[in-house]
C-alpha cells in the first residue's frame, strides 16, 4: 500500500487493525476461565468477541495440527491450553 493510500485512510478516522499477541489472547483467556469457571467462550460473547473467535481459530489449528496439516499451533501453545483445561 502506499504511503498516499495510508495517509487518505487516516485522513478519514480509518482505524487500523492491530494484530493481538498469542500470549495475549491466552492472558484473556485465563481471565474468563477465572470468571467462568471453563474456558467455553460462548459464540454470542459480548463481553470479548474477538476472543471467542480466537479460541474458534485454535481448535482448528489444533485440528489440521492432529491431522499433519500445516497449523499455526505449536506443541507448546498445545501445552498451554490443556493447562488451562481447554477443551478441543
Amino acid at each position: 500500500m502506499t504511503q498516499e493510500r495510508i495517509d487518505a485512510l487516516n485522513s478519514i478516522g480509518f482505524e487500523w487493525m492491530m494484530l493481538v499477541d498469542w500470549d495475549v489472547r491466552l492472558q484473556q483467556l485465563t481471565d474468563f476461565k477465572a470468571t467462568h469457571g471453563n474456558c467455553n467462550v460462548p459464540w454470542r460473547s459480548h463481553e470479548n468477541p474477538q476472543l471467542r473467535t480466537w479460541v474458534q481459530n485454535q481448535r482448528k489449528a489444533y485440528k489440521r495440527f492432529i491431522e499433519g496439516a500445516s497449523s499455526s499451533i505449536t506443541k507448546k501453545r498445545i501445552e498451554a491450553l490443556n493447562n488451562l483445561g481447554f477443551e478441543w
